[in-house]
C-alpha cells in the first residue's frame, strides 16, 4: 500500500492534542451520537430521520448525485463544484465543542486544487460557506491534507503553514475513518485536532495528522445553523465519487476515555466508480473521439495514420481522408482503423460514418507534428518571454497548435479535457509554449510543410509524473511525502495522446529533479524515452530535449551531468545546451528564441536527415601529456572556438581532486588545459557550477556542454 504519514504540528505544546476534560470513570465506556443512515430519506435539499424532519441539510453543486445506501453510507458523485451534508446544529445536544468522527471512501484523487474529501467540524455560516474544513486535495501532483477556514481572506487558507498541512496518501477503494476534536480553550480560541485511522496501518492514528490552535481574528467560535459537515468536490472533467459511512458525534467530555481506542471497524462502503468522465465516454454507445481529432488538426506526414474511438459494439465505422476509405468494426466500446501514409497538403477533411452519426473534421493539414512536453521552461507562454513584435507577426495558417486543459489522474485518460486545435494568429500564439512556437515557426520555414505543435508541458513536476505507472514500479520509486505523486501527468495528458501519428518529442524538464538531488536522472530519462516510443508504436522516433540552463543552484552540475550521460544511454536523442543562456537569479530564462532555434537544429538533423551540426562540443575522452591534460570532443562541426580573448571555465586537479582554475587553449579539434600548480593532471572540469562563466563553441556557434573527466563516463 502506498501511503505517505507526516505529522503537522503546531509549535505550541498545549495543541499536539486536546487538553483533557474532566476524566470519567475507567470502565465507562464512551456513548456519543451515532449518526445512522439507516430508515432514513433524501427529500429536496435536506436528509430526514425516521420521524420525517430534516436532520441534515444538503448544498449541491451543479449535476452532483446524492444517493442513500441502506447501511452503507451518504454516497456523492457526479457533482461539478463541492456538495455538502451538513448537520442539523439541534440534532444533538453537545454544543460547540465535540468530537466528530466520520468513516468515507473515496475513489481517487479528484480534480486538481479541488478536494476530493471535506471534513468540516464547525461552520460560521452555511449559506456562504464559511466554515473550517480538512480537506484532501491533490495541489501541483502532491496529495495533501489541509486545515482551511473559508471565512478568513484567500491570501490567508493559499500561504504555506506546515502546521495546517500533511501528507497521507489516501488508497482508492478503503475505507479511513478520520476523528476531529474541536473546542474552544477560552473566548479567544479555537483547538483542532484530527486523527486519521488506515485499517492497514495500526500506528495511524496514534499521533495527531494536523494540530492547530487558531487565535486568529478569522477564528470561528461557534457553529451556526449547522453542525459537523461532510463534502467533496470536483469538475467538469473530474468528478470524484466519495462514501460518508459510520458517522458519530461525540460530547468533548468523552475524549479522556476515547482517545485511546481506535474506531470499530470500518463498515463496508459502495464500490467506487471511474471518477473520470472522460473514461466513461464510451458508455453512452455514442460514436465519439479523442479531442486531438478536432477541426484544424494537423496529421503526420509519410507515416501511417491512426484514427480512433469509441462507439457500440457491432456498430461499423467509415474513416474517409484525401480519397482514402478505410472501415472497421467496435469492439469492446472502441474502434481503431490505420491510414496509408501521405504526402504533406490540404486543407482536407477527416470524416468518420458511424451507424446513426457521422463526425466530420475540416481544415485538416497533413505536415509535421510535435508533442512538447516537460516543465515550466516548456510551458512557459510567449506573452511572457517573447518580443512583442514575434507576436505581432505570428500570422501563419499552416502552423497549428494544439492546447487543453491542465489535468492529473490516478489512471489512464482516454481523451484530454478541452483538447483543440488553433492556427498560429497573434492571440492564439501568445497563449502558447515559448520555445515550442520558436521551434516550430523555424521547422515551417526550412521544411517549407504544415507543422503542428501539442503542448502538454506543465510547471513544476518531477520526472516520474510522466512516466507509466509500471515503469515507475520498474524504476524502484519509494513514495516520499516531498515528492509528487508518479504518472499523474502521463495519465491525463501523454496516454490520450498515444498512438497519435507524431514526428518526435521535444523535451525540456529537469529543474525540480535537481532540487530533489536525484541521482539517476539519466535512467529515469531513458526509461520515460523507451516507454513513451513503444507506447506510441511509431519505432524510436527522435527525442529531443534542452540541458538544463545556467542558474545559480549547486544541484544544477550534477543534473546536467545526467543529461549529458543520456545520449549515450538513449539512441536517437539530441541535446540542446543552454549553458550560455540562463539568468542567475531566473530559473525560467526569457531568451527562449535561442533554444528552439538550438531544438530545431537537432530535428532537422534526427528527424529529417539534414547534414548539419546540430549540438555544441561534446567531451569524448581524455589524455595527459607532458604535464598537461588534452580534452576531445565530438560536434565540433568546423571548429572548435572561444567567444572573447581567452578561454574560461575550465578546472583542473591532481589526484587529490582539488580544483583549480586552469589555462586552457585550443589546439586543433582539441583543448588543452593546464595549471603550474598542477603538474600531474588527474581531472578537468568545464562549466560545472550552477551559473558558470563558459565561452568555448564550435563555428556553427553552439555552446559546449558542461563535464567533469572523473564522472563523465
Amino acid at each position: 500500500m502506498l501511503v505517505l504519514l507526516t505529522a503537522a504540528l503546531c509549535a505550541c505544546t498545549d495543541a499536539r492534542e486536546p487538553a483533557a476534560p474532566p476524566s470519567r470513570p475507567q470502565d465507562e465506556q464512551p456513548l456519543g451520537t451515532a449518526i445512522e443512515f439507516a430508515n432514513r430519506r433524501i427529500s429536496g435539499n435536506a436528509i430526514a430521520g425516521a420521524d420525517g424532519q430534516p436532520e441534515w441539510l444538503l448544498q449541491r453543486a451543479a449535476g452532483a448525485d446524492i444517493a442513500l445506501a441502506g447501511t452503507q453510507g451518504l454516497v456523492m458523485r457526479k457533482q461539478t463544484g463541492a456538495t455538502f451534508a451538513a448537520l442539523k446544529a439541534d440534532t444533538l445536544g453537545y454544543g460547540d465543542n465535540y468530537i466528530f468522527e466520520a468513516t468515507f471512501q473515496t475513489d481517487g484523487l479528484g480534480a486538481p486544487s479541488r478536494p476530493s474529501v471535506m471534513l468540516i467540524p464547525r461552520t460560521k455560516d452555511f449559506a456562504k460557506k464559511q466554515y473550517y474544513a480538512f480537506q484532501y486535495t491533490l495541489e501541483n501532483g502532491k496529495m495533501m491534507w489541509r486545515l482551511m477556514n473559508t471565512a478568513a481572506p484567500a491570501e490567508f487558507n493559499n500561504a504555506a503553514d506546515p502546521k495546517r498541512e500533511a501528507a497521507y496518501i489516501l488508497k482508492g477503494g478503503t475505507s479511513y475513518t478520520a476523528r476531529i476534536v474541536i473546542h474552544n480553550p477560552n473566548e479567544n480560541m479555537v483547538a483542532l485536532t484530527m486523527y486519521l485511522y488506515d485499517p492497514e496501518d495500526p500506528e495511524s492514528g496514534k499521533k495527531p495528522l494536523i494540530s492547530y490552535l487558531d487565535s486568529s481574528s478569522y477564528r470561528i467560535m461557534k457553529n451556526a445553523e449547522v453542525g459537523p459537515q461532510v463534502g467533496t468536490s470536483g469538475s467538469a472533467d473530474i468528478q470524484p465519487q466519495v462514501a460518508f459511512g459510520g458517522i458519530k458525534v461525540y460530547p468533548f467530555s468523552d475524549w479522556d476515555s476515547l482517545k485511546e481506542k481506535r474506531p470499530s471497524a470500518s463498515p463496508v462502503l459502495p464500490a467506487a466508480r471511474p471518477s473520470s468522465a472522460a473514461a466513461l465516454a464510451g458508455s453512452e454507445q455514442a460514436l465519439v473521439m479523442p479531442s486531438v481529432f478536432s477541426d484544424g488538426m494537423v496529421l503526420q506526414r509519410n507515416k501511417a495514420i491512426p484514427v480512433w474511438g469509441k462507439g457500440a459494439d457491432g456498430e461499423r465505422v467509415t474513416v474517409r481522408l484525401a480519397g482514402q476509405q478505410k472501415e472497421t468494426t467496435v469492439k469492446d466500446g472502441k474502434w481503431m482503423v490505420e491510414l496509408a501514409p501521405q504526402e504533406a497538403g490540404g486543407p482536407y477533411e477527416l470524416v468518420v460514418q458511424g451507424k446513426q452519426k457521422q463526425l466530420t473534421f475540416k481544415d485538416v493539414l497533413i505536415g509535421e507534428v510535435w508533442v512538447l512536453s516537460g516543465q515550466s521552461n516548456m510551458q512557459y507562454l510567449m506573452k511572457n518571454i517573447a518580443d512583442p513584435e514575434d507576436i505581432r507577426q505570428a500570422n501563419d495558417n499552416e502552423i497549428r497548435l494544439f492546447t487543453s486543459r491542465t489535468n492529473m489522474t490516478e489512471q489512464p485518460m482516454w481523451d484530454i479535457p478541452g483538447g483543440n486545435w488553433k492556427a498560429a494568429t497573434p492571440a492564439s500564439v501568445a497563449e502558447f509554449s515559448g520555445t515550442g512556437y520558436y521551434m516550430g515557426l523555424e521547422l515551417r520555414k526550412q521544411l517549407g510543410v504544415p507543422v503542428g505543435l501539442i503542448a502538454t508541458a506543465v510547471g513544476g513536476t518531477d520526472i516520474y509524473m510522466w512516466m507509466r505507472q509500471d515503469i515507475v514500479k520498474e524504476a524502484g520509486f519509494k513514495a516520499d511525502p516531498k515528492r509528487q505523486l508518479p504518472s499523474l501527468l502521463y495519465n491525463a495528458r501523454i496516454a490520450p495522446l498515444q498512438p497519435y501519428a507524431i514526428a518526435g518529442v521535444a523535451w525540456w524538464q529537469g529543474e525540480h529533479n535537481a532540487s530533489l538531488g536525484d541521482a539517476n536522472y539519466s535512467g529515469l530519462f531513458a526509461s520515460l524515452v523507451k516507454d513513451w516510443r513503444k507506447q506510441w508504436r511509431q519505432g524510436d522516433f527522435p527525442f529531443i530535449y534542452v540541458q538544463l540552463s545556467s542558474y545559480n543552484n549547486a544541484k544544477f552540475p550534477a543534473l546536467r551531468e545526467e543529461q549529458l550521460l543520456s545520449l549515450a544511454k538513449t539512441d536517437n536523442t539530441g541535446m540542446a545546451v543552454t549553458i550560455d543562456n540562463g539568468e542567475s537569479n531566473n530559473i525560467h530564462p526569457r531568451n527562449k528564441k535561442e533554444t528552439g532555434y538550438r531544438l530545431s537544429l537537432i530535428a532537422r538533423a534526427l528527424a529529417y536527415g539534414e547534414k548539419l551540426e546540430y549540438m555544441g562540443p561534446i567531451y569524448k575522452a581524455m589524455t595527459v601529456k607532458n604535464g598537461k591534460a588534452e580534452i576531445e570532443f565530438t560536434h565540433t562541426g568546423s571548429g572548435l572556438m572561444v567567444k572573447g580573448e581567452r578561454l574560461k571555465g575550465f578546472k583542473i586537479s591532481g589526484a587529490d581532486y582539488k580544483f583549480v582554475d586552469a589555462e586552457a587553449v585550443i589546439s586543433g579539434e582539441r583543448i588543452v588545459v593546464s595549471s603550474d600548480r598542477v603538474p600531474e593532471p588527474a581531472a578537468v572540469r568545464y562549466a560545472y557550477e550552477g551559473f558558470p562563466e563558459a565561452n568555448l563553441y564550435n563555428k556553427e556557434g553552439l555552446p559546449a556542454s558542461p563535464f567533469r573527466t572523473d564522472r563523465t563516463k
